[in-house]
């Protein structure tokens, strides 16, 4: 948090007394609802006196639970629906699915919520968007707690906020979930994002794997550390070989949503099942995710006019192009390119709660067991018309819930929603 933030005194005292309180009461390694044991804690100075009766001021029911200084959200409640503030479907069902990755709202909630309720407006000014984004999550995590007695939250401020930095999404027309995916993601992190460590650029051997990797490491992972970086982004190795010297080169780029265009890996996949059974029947065949992951590695090939300059051979060459998952993140977000036509988003798509990906990363590490955390669904006959609604959790082990909007219901029959097979985007999280 330290690097996120730069905490002032204020913030350190106050973190120095929880810990405090937690040694002296054997609550080192419990949960503790600070708020409701703050009359206990001894002040020795003004400033702690000043900090008690604030928090004093703030206690109602829903509160935010502290160990060792940072936010624990609790997994079995719901937080509040958010209210449709014009044609914002699209924003609400992608912020809920944001709001569930419960380690970054916890963060983010650990670095803001102490500074924003005493104001500061330098601060706001470096992290527009995150601070409104954190406002979101204070208001719908902690409603009472922040002065708030509505059943949802209304986040005015940060969809005028958001068509300010991107006139895409100004105005009152109805938008893409998953280009307002992309755009908030890569905002925040460059909001917060900071250089660990001193980097001067330098040759590498392209063809040495090892070396790629370790400058990519060097000049991008390493300069723009942030939590979104840390449980969002993942990382995707891309190959390239020369038909003529077959000299392969290798380089690396991030990536922080997998998109999947669902016709063509039907086509692929189809292909595919042919070779394996002359008599397959693609009639009745229903594409699946791991479809989609068989057609995100293909091998492509670039000939004639589209051959590539090979500088072994100092000339335009046939080669082939591969790319693959090197690494993937703690939250894997997927993007199903459905096409524009109601029949494309109506045709159904298998995929699970849990999902084994480890023979697609191509790396010593295999991390790919997941299981479902949240999708956006839609209904209509575009991306750009017709509704958007969520379905999240917090956990694997807690209830399913509906977000439509600022109604939120228990999803007691999750397993029919999933039989429809018409998500829009899927979030995995890491086992």
């Amino acid at each position: 948090i330290n690097n996120i933030i730069d905490f002032e005194t204020f913030q350190m005292n106050y973190n120095m007394m929880v810990q405090k309180y937690l040694k002296e009461n054997g609550y080192e390694n419990n949960f503790i609802n600070l708020y409701s044991n703050i009359s206990k804690l001894e002040p020795t100075n003004e400033e702690e006196k000043n900090i008690i009766k604030y928090f004093q001021t703030k206690k109602d029911n829903y509160q935010p639970n502290i160990m060792n200084g940072l936010v624990i959200l609790n997994t079995q409640i719901p937080s509040l629906g958010l209210q449709n503030v014009g044609a914002t479907c699209y924003m609400n069902s992608t912020l809920q699915c944001l709001i569930h990755v419960k380690e970054l709202s916890e963060i983010l909630l650990s670095a803001f919520y102490l500074k924003y309720p005493l104001g500061d407006s330098n601060l706001y000014e470096k992290h527009k968007l995150t601070a409104e984004y954190v406002n979101i999550l204070k208001n719908v995590f902690f409603p009472k707690f922040y002065g708030n007695e509505s059943p949802c939250f209304a986040p005015y401020k940060f969809k005028e906020l958001v068509g300010e930095l991107n006139p895409l999404f100004s105005g009152i027309a109805a938008n893409d979930a998953k280009d307002l995916l992309q755009f908030i993601l890569e905002r925040m992190h460059s909001e917060l994002k900071m250089a660990m460590q001193y980097f001067s650029d330098y040759n590498i051997d392209q063809t040495n794997e090892l070396q790629s990797k370790q400058y990519f490491y060097q000049s991008y992972v390493f300069q723009n550390n942030s939590p979104f970086l840390s449980y969002l982004f993942g990382i995707i190795k891309i190959q390239t070989k020369c038909l003529k010297c077959n000299i392969i080169k290798y380089n690396f780029q991030s990536y922080n949503l997998l998109y999947f265009p669902l016709k063509e890996s039907k086509k692929f996949a189809i292909v595919k099942k042919k070779e394996e059974n002359k008599d397959f029947n693609e009639d009745n065949y229903i594409l699946n995710l791991e479809d989609c992951f068989m057609y995100n590695e293909k091998v492509e090939y670039f000939t004639g006019d589209n051959s590539m300059y090979c500088n072994i051979c100092n000339s335009l060459q046939d080669a082939n192009y591969q790319s693959m998952l090197y690494c993937t993140p703690t939250v894997l977000a997927i993007v199903l390119n459905r096409g524009r036509g109601n029949l494309d988003f109506q045709e159904k798509f298998i995929f699970g709660t849990e999902l084994n990906i480890e023979k697609y990363l191509h790396n010593e590490e295999k991390k790919g067991k997941y299981y479902l955390m949240s999708m956006v669904v839609h209904f209509g006959e575009s991306n750009m018309s017709g509704h958007f609604m969520a379905y999240c959790r917090m956990d694997k082990d807690s209830k399913w819930f509906c977000y439509n909007d600022a109604f939120v219901s228990e999803c007691k029959n999750f397993e029919q929603i999933m039989e429809k097979g018409t998500p829009y985007i899927l979030f995995y999280h890491q086992e």
